[in-house]
């Protein structure tokens, strides 16, 4: 018998404000995060990074939680973090796969606000993986 015992400990859909109160959102005037509801795939809203195509601004774009108080797990536990990612359409048409060399998304996790580990790391390579995906 397998048995699953599923427990949302935290979600966050960006219908409400944005950034939701208590989230910090830096980064620069042409490269942050930012709330979308077109290209939605659940809810009313997401968010997504904004970068001007004109620009030539480069730097990091943090979207960060509140703390999240995560229970005490049993080490044969497995956790689940979940999301959903896209890349925007060029001229309305198909999917974007232009990536920089240097693009990268990270997923990170601190106990004290300053040091950060890596969750998960995906680079320009790894990022796009098909245009249905």
């Amino acid at each position: 018998m397998i048995l699953f015992i599923i427990s949302q400990i935290f979600y966050e859909g960006f219908e409400g404000d944005f950034p939701p109160t208590g989230w910090t959102n830096t980064g620069t005037r042409n490269f942050k995060w930012v709330k979308r509801t077109s290209g939605v795939i659940f809810g009313a809203a997401s968010a997504g990074v904004s970068v001007a195509q004109t620009s030539r601004d480069s730097g990091t774009a943090i979207l960060q939680t509140p703390a999240i108080n995560l229970p005490s797990i049993n080490p044969n536990d497995t956790i689940i973090f979940s999301f959903y990612y896209r890349l925007p359409s060029v001229g309305g048409g198909a999917f974007d796969t232009r990536f920089r060399s240097t693009d990268t998304l990270k997923v990170q996790i601190s106990n004290d606000g300053n040091n950060w580990t890596n969750l998960i790391v995906w680079d320009s390579t790894s990022l796009y993986t098909g245009a249905n995906n």
